[in-house]
């Protein structure tokens, strides 16, 4: 049998007297204002493109490099580049790849594979599978010459694909590169160029503030109403409560950033329930939008803010150096939430060896994964199983997969198994039996 086959608390206190319990001046706090902040508030604006890359004004930039190289070193230098091979979607792209192709005089790798000559076992590098609503290649091909597809300048065949040899052909490539969001994958508030993520994992004040700060942040500080709004917004799916970084010291409200205390919507503000502070995202003891006391080591979601451009790297994504063990040794540990690379990540493995990777969650929650970066042998897979003992997968991941996909376990536990083709170490030279992919876990 093939081996990547599987068969078929928030406790509230209220008092007599509520009246001793609001501490607010606020002028919003009992309008009947709505509570949607208005979309034009939040931005996602995007970052220049790399050095020496064209803006191709579709939220990605292109480069060609001229260096003559096979199709496993140009995928290396556009992973190094934080990109991959260029994918091919619409004529407009194709003439625009054309055209610099052309100008820099050579033809190109494009990122696609065809594991047999028919257009339907053709595959881009960024996963995209058959059907396509575009192709452009030349008369007989695909076809039984090689794998890989290249781009031909000239008179006859401009901008038209055909098949090659992926190992023997050293030819120039295209790389594109996703433009960066300043804010990454947080919301950035256009008035102040501030950036915000809600999380919802269940953390201490302390706990809560060192992960903001782990992510270039502090818990997120509110100065006004429309902040306020906003970070309702963000945050009011799935979730009761969020901890904003207010929290009381020597008898004085301060923010874990350390700015102004200069806006007040606390619904209850009773140091009897906490010295922390938390904006409730439902109509209970208070309204929604307004804050609570609340105990500092409670458990509970959270929002981070960032300055805009934190964290930002505007030439790389992924360093040079590998990102994993290039081998699968012993088994690896992950707690929480994180980011799993394959082995010796970006490069490609090609040993025979499973890696087993265990993910961890606080009880009563289910671990979360998926692969926004996935490139499988089809004789490869990666199973997952709901707990370490299991001996049947739940679920099993293939070349198919597309990078959208959520998968989720039963329990706080998820082991999961990367299974290498078969006999891939004796195939070391052909980038056919290799794999590299990266799964992000929460």
């Amino acid at each position: 049998m093939h081996a990547c086959l599987i068969l078929p608390l928030f406790i509230t206190v209220v008092a007599e007297d509520y009246e001793y319990l609001l501490g607010t001046d606020d002028p919003h706090l009992y309008n009947d204002a709505p509570l949607d902040s208005s979309s034009e508030d939040v931005s996602h604006s995007l970052a220049p493109c790399p050095t020496n890359y064209l803006d191709g004004d579709d939220g990605k930039c292109y480069k060609v490099y001229t260096n003559h190289s096979n199709y496993v070193d140009a995928s290396h230098q556009c992973q190094r580049d934080g990109g991959k091979l260029v994918s091919v979607t619409s004529a407009k792209k194709n003439d625009m790849i054309a055209k610099m192709a052309r100008d820099a005089g050579v033809i190109v790798w494009l990122g696609m594979k065809c594991i047999k000559p028919h257009v339907e076992y053709c595959a881009w590098d960024d996963s995209s599978r058959a059907p396509y609503a575009y192709t452009n290649f030349f008369r007989g091909n695909p076809n039984s010459i090689g794998e890989c597809v290249l781009m031909m300048i000239g008179e006859i065949a401009n901008g038209k694909w055909v098949s090659a040899d992926c190992d023997y052909i050293r030819i120039g490539f295209v790389c594109q590169v996703t433009r960066k969001k300043y804010c990454g994958d947080y919301d950035e508030y256009k008035k102040g160029g501030t950036c915000y993520k809600a999380f919802n994992l269940h953390l201490s004040q302390e706990e809560a503030e060192q992960y903001c700060q782990q992510d270039c942040g502090h818990l997120a500080s509110v100065h006004n109403f429309e902040e306020n709004q906003l970070l309702y917004e963000m945050a009011k799916n799935n979730m009761s409560y969020a901890r904003i970084g207010l929290r009381t010291v020597n008898n004085e409200l301060s923010w874990g950033d350390n700015s102004t205390f200069d806006y007040n919507n606390f619904g209850v503000n009773n140091t009897a329930l906490g010295d922390c502070v938390a904006m409730s995202l439902k109509n209970e003891v208070i309204r929604a939008t307004q804050w609570i006391n609340v105990p500092c080591d409670q458990g509970l979601p959270f929002i981070c803010q960032r300055a805009r451009g934190a964290c930002y790297n505007t030439t790389s994504t992924l360093p040079s150096s590998t990102m994993a063990p290039n081998t699968c040794d012993e088994p690896q540990y992950f707690s929480q939430n994180g980011t799993i690379y394959s082995p010796g990540f970006p490069d490609m493995y090609y040993g025979d060896k499973s890696c087993y990777y265990i993910m961890t969650v606080s009880l009563g929650q289910r671990v979360r994964v998926h692969f926004p970066y996935l490139n499988l042998h089809p004789d490869s897979c990666i199973k997952l199983y709901n707990s370490v003992i299991d001996s049947l997968p739940s679920d099993s991941v293939t070349f198919l997969t597309p990078p959208t996909k959520y998968y989720e376990s039963s329990t706080n536990v998820m082991k999961m198994i990367f299974v290498p083709p078969p006999n891939a170490q004796q195939q070391w030279y052909n980038v056919d039996y290799s794999s590299s992919w990266k799964a992000e876990f929460s």
